[in-house]
């Protein structure tokens, strides 16, 4: 009896905790509209205006925040694989082509498990 017990407790736990999990994973919509919420205007792309697979991609966010006297132009890329070895794949990629740009700290390159995040600082922390 407290064998059996302790296996639907365990698979209950389990359960609740793939949910979450899935449930905090932020959609292509609420990314946008943090941004845009930041002053960022939404760029339509998509997965195969960035050359990847359809397939292995999620959905990918662009947007950009115009220059002002006070700051430069702000811009970010998000893109959310379905799978993380994609993502790590796609973001070792980005980082050897913008390696020059990465150093000066203009763009920054960050993997956020299956999310992919490029663009200028401020941009990225803002995610």
């Amino acid at each position: 009896m407290k064998k059996k017990m302790l296996t639907i407790v365990a698979l209950s736990l389990l359960i609740v905790t793939a949910i979450a999990l899935v449930a905090c994973t932020p959609g292509a919509e609420a990314v946008r509209t943090k941004y845009e919420n930041a002053g960022y205007t939404y760029v339509p792309t998509s997965a195969h205006t960035l050359g990847l697979e359809t397939e292995s991609v999620e959905y990918v966010v662009a947007a950009t925040k115009a220059a002002t006297d006070d700051a430069a132009q702000q811009s970010i890329q998000v893109v959310l694989f379905v799978e993380e070895e994609d993502a790590i794949a796609y973001s070792d990629a980005l980082a050897v082509e913008y390696a020059e740009a990465i150093g000066a700290g203009e763009i920054v390159v960050a993997l956020d498990g299956k999310f992919v995040l490029m663009g200028t600082p401020e941009a990225v922390e803002l995610f």
